[in-house]
C-alpha cells in the first residue's frame, strides 16, 4: 500500500470523530446551521485530502510525471478549495465562525494525525524515488 493512503487512513482515524464532536458542539452551542457550517467546513477539508491522495497513489514510482500531477492538482484543488469557500460563505444560513473553526480545526487535526503516524514510522514504505 502507497504511504499517502496508509496516512490518510490514520488522519482520518483522528479526524473523523473530532469532527462528529465538532457538529455535537456546533449544534448544541449554535444551532442547526451552525452545525451544517460544520459539515461544510469539514468537508471541504476531507474532500481536498482525498483528492490528493488521488492524484499520486496512482504511481508505482514517484517520478517526474507523478510529481507533475501532484502540483497540478493541488493548482486545481486551491482552486477548488477557494471557490467551495466562497460560496459557502455567500449563502445567508452559513454560520461563518462555525465555518471557519471546523475548517481550521479539521485542518490541524488531520494533518497533525498524519504527522504523527509518518513520525512514528507507522506507514508503510511501498515506494522509491525514481532515479
Amino acid at each position: 500500500m502507497r504511504h499517502e493512503v496508509h496516512l490518510l487512513r490514520r488522519g482520518l482515524v483522528a479526524t473523523v470523530p473530532f469532527v462528529l464532536l465538532l457538529l455535537l458542539a456546533a449544534g448544541t452551542l449554535r444551532g442547526r446551521q451552525a452545525a451544517a457550517s460544520v459539515a461544510v467546513g469539514a468537508g471541504v477539508i476531507l474532500v481536498n485530502q482525498l483528492l490528493s491522495v488521488a492524484s499520486t497513489a496512482w504511481a508505482r514510482v514517484f517520478g517526474p510525471a507523478a510529481a507533475a500531477t501532484a502540483y497540478a492538482g493541488w493548482v486545481v484543488r486551491m482552486g477548488g478549495v477557494l471557490a467551495a469557500l466562497s460560496l459557502a460563505t455567500s449563502l445567508a444560513w452559513v454560520d461563518r465562525p462555525a465555518l471557519a473553526v471546523s475548517f481550521c480545526a479539521t485542518l490541524a487535526v488531520l494533518l497533525g494525525a498524519e504527522c504523527v503516524a509518518y513520525a512514528r514510522k507507522s506507514y508503510v514504505p511501498a515506494w522509491r524515488m525514481a532515479r
